[in-house]
């Protein structure tokens, strides 16, 4: 009776720990769901990997980033993904920062298999339990926005620039112009003065010549005062 009653016990400790285990297995299964479904809801990019960068999960979005399956981006190492060889030239990877508990920023440009070009704004972080955590955000319309605002500018600072050159030449003109009006009206004060001069210098001598031929007739004393009076 008792070796029937023990077993009893441990087929009732069996089913128990199966009914247990089958409903860790189905929260598990649950959490494991409402994770994905979380994850694949953002309009991020969310790579999750390990402390030396090999990536252990990916949501839909950054699949789209990349440009690549689910299957082709895990347990592949971050460096390994499509970014461009300039990106990582100028901006690497700085696990050393991440190690510490920094939290690093920085832009990349990825290329698709389509060669279609994204830029990302990516922060990456280790989280208390060792897992690489990397968010990555679509800037390549900010990007394009910040682009064309460069290039207007650089045109309108080009405009300013040509209509200001513009503006001196018509300055330069207008001072040419001025300076040969005014040499032109003191040169043409000069010949009215010659010409008023010799005018002048024309009747008086007119005047020398009539007061000479008075002087022959008339007495000479006057005829000399007379004289006198036209050279003062």
């Amino acid at each position: 009776d008792k070796i029937s009653e023990l077993e009893r016990a441990r087929v009732r400790l069996i089913e128990l720990h199966n009914v247990e285990r089958k409903q860790v297995e189905e929260h598990l299964v649950l959490s494991e769901r409402r994770y994905r479904e979380l994850l694949n809801l953002a309009v991020d990019g969310i790579l999750v990997g390990t402390h030396d960068g090999i990536i252990t999960d990916v949501n839909e979005c950054m699949c789209g980033l990349f440009g690549l399956r689910r299957e082709e981006v895990i347990g592949k190492f971050i460096g390994e993904m499509p970014f461009t060889p300039e990106s990582v030239r100028e901006r690497p990877f700085r696990f050393d920062l991440i190690h510490k508990g920094e939290t690093v920023v920085c832009e990349r440009t990825i290329i698709r298999k389509d060669n279609s070009a994204v830029v990302v704004e990516l922060h990456s972080k280790m989280m208390p339990d060792g897992i690489l955590q990397s968010i990555y955000h679509d800037i390549t319309d900010r990007k394009k926005a910040q682009e064309q605002l460069k290039a207007l500018n650089a045109t309108l600072e080009q405009r300013v620039a040509e209509r200001t050159a513009e503006v001196r030449k018509y300055a330069d003109q207008l001072r040419a112009l001025t300076g040969r009006l005014i040499h032109a009206e003191e040169a043409e004060r000069r010949r009215i003065s010659d010409v008023l001069h010799e005018d002048l210098q024309q009747t008086l001598a007119a005047a020398r010549m009539m007061l000479g031929v008075v002087r022959e007739r008339v007495d000479g004393t006057e005829a000399e005062v007379s004289l006198k009076r036209v050279d003062r």
